[in-house]
């Protein structure tokens, strides 16, 4: 649908404040109230209080696009260019654990990335040949549908997402599982989206992928 991507944005939605404060936070008050005489093992749900931040957005994306209009015959009769921003996330509050105390594993289970509305710049709007005779309504409606096609049969924008979501899940969770002794895995199976698994502990690999632009 004649679409350039202008500038792909991979965003956190969690700040690194929000971050240090949410890890100072456990670690000073321990919920889990570990001592040096016992030994207290990890739970799903103290993690999902950790990550629960409510929408995270993981990736977004500028696109510059046209859409195309064509009648009964399947002639293009109109092109619409616009500028629009997408943006994926998820829902935090639907982010649980799997957790093996033998294994001292833990294994975040994640929701599906889903995509945002398009947000789009009216402004842009240009019209080839000439003003459609069309509502605004309606103009947008139909930028809004082209914008949201690009980016479904996108798999780039799906792996950005993932991996970006994956990043700051672990920033959230590896300082407090590292502390009692466990490693965060990845269960990539059946997932399709060119992510890889992995292991990591406080030693380990870091980031997943390495985030593209600016946090917002």
């Amino acid at each position: 649908m004649l679409k350039s991507l202008l500038t792909p944005k991979a965003i956190f939605g969690v700040s690194i404040g929000l971050v240090i404060v949410l890890v100072l936070c456990f670690v000073v008050f321990n919920p889990l109230g570990t001592s040096e005489e016992e030994t207290k093992y990890l739970s799903s749900a103290e993690l999902e209080k950790i990550v629960n931040v409510s929408k995270l957005s993981t990736a977004e994306y500028v696109y510059n696009g046209i859409a195309e209009i064509a009648n009964d015959e399947g002639e293009i009769t109109q092109r619409i260019k616009y500028d629009a921003t997408v943006r994926a996330g998820i829902d935090m509050e639907e982010v649980s654990f799997d957790i093996d105390n033998d294994a001292m594993t833990v294994t975040p289970v994640l929701p599906d990335i889903t995509i945002d509305d398009p947000e789009l710049d009216v402004s842009s709007f240009d019209y080839m040949p000439s003003d459609p005779d069309m509502e605004l309504p309606a103009i947008i409606s139909v930028a809004s549908q082209d914008a949201l096609s690009e980016v479904e049969s996108s798999g780039g924008f799906y792996q950005t997402a993932e991996a970006n979501l994956r990043s700051a899940i672990k920033a959230l969770t590896l300082p407090i599982i590292s502390k009692y002794g466990y490693e965060l895995t990845w269960d990539d199976e059946g997932k399709g989206k060119g992510v890889d698994g992995a292991k990591e502990s406080e030693m380990g690999s870091g980031n997943i992928a390495e985030k593209e632009g600016a946090d917002e």
